[in-house]
């Protein structure tokens, strides 16, 4: 099988929500490759680029690209950002400016639960964000050795706002949102040994309801009908063979 006849499988979840777990046991299939965590830069540059370059003078004029990525509650702003991002698509110019400084940020990170894919990052940059993450499967796909796979994907936690740009740009693709119980997830989370990492317990829990809502959402588009999955950590530990 080409690579061109592979299947994009994208996943979603929360930190410390199983999503790990989820892509070690999928890719246990040798027709499933999967990358953990590797581009939640490359999402907050087409989250930069999307509002930067939209007809809003509001919105250009008061978002912030350095801001993490939003849970959009309780502010007519945010809200308007929020629907500026679900309407738009992938065929957003890339600013091969910027190639340099999203390859840094990216790879560190991609080193701590991907690194066999560190050596192929300068496969990522193309002239649109349909380009970019075209060339991110494909990497993939050549870093595993996995031009013999049925699907190959990613896995990213806190990006599932743009699961909606995905389904629209890979008609073909499939996804799975996988949600835990936020006070198993933030338990865990404490227990980090790197400080950095034990989240706000707040922002944690307001990103989550995030979760739900879009989930909620996804599952009425016709653009997810018969191609999302929606399922829990807990059900994945309690009953893995069923799930």
């Amino acid at each position: 099988m080409t690579a061109a006849l592979q299947r994009p499988l994208f996943i979603s979840g929360t930190s410390r929500g199983g999503t790990n777990l989820l892509g070690q046991v999928l890719g246990a299939n040798n027709q499933v490759t999967l990358a953990i965590d590797p581009f939640l830069p490359l999402f907050r540059q087409l989250r930069n680029a999307i509002l930067l370059g939209c007809d809003d003078a509001e919105v250009r004029e008061r978002f912030n690209p350095k801001s993490p990525l939003d849970d959009y509650y309780f502010s007519p702003f945010k809200l308007r950002t929020m629907k500026l991002i679900q309407g738009a698509s992938l065929n957003v110019p890339y600013n091969l400016s910027q190639k340099r400084a999203m390859l840094d940020e990216i790879k560190p990170r991609t080193w701590q639960t991907s690194a066999d894919l560190v050596a192929y990052l300068d496969m990522l940059p193309g002239e649109t964000f349909s380009q970019v993450f075209s060339n991110a499967l494909r990497m993939i796909s050549k870093a595993r050795n996995g031009e013999e796979c049925q699907w190959v994907g990613f896995n990213e936690n806190w990006a599932v706002e743009f699961f909606s740009l995905l389904a629209r740009e890979f008609p073909d693709a499939r996804f799975i949102i996988f949600i835990r119980d936020p006070r198993a997830a933030i338990a865990s989370a404490l227990r980090a040994d790197d400080p950095s990492q034990i989240p706000l317990v707040l922002s944690f829990l307001r990103n989550w309801r995030k979760y739900l809502a879009f989930t909620a959402h996804f599952c009425q588009l016709p653009l997810f009908q018969d191609r999302l999955l929606v399922t829990t950590y807990e059900d994945l530990v309690q009953q893995p063979e069923q799930s």
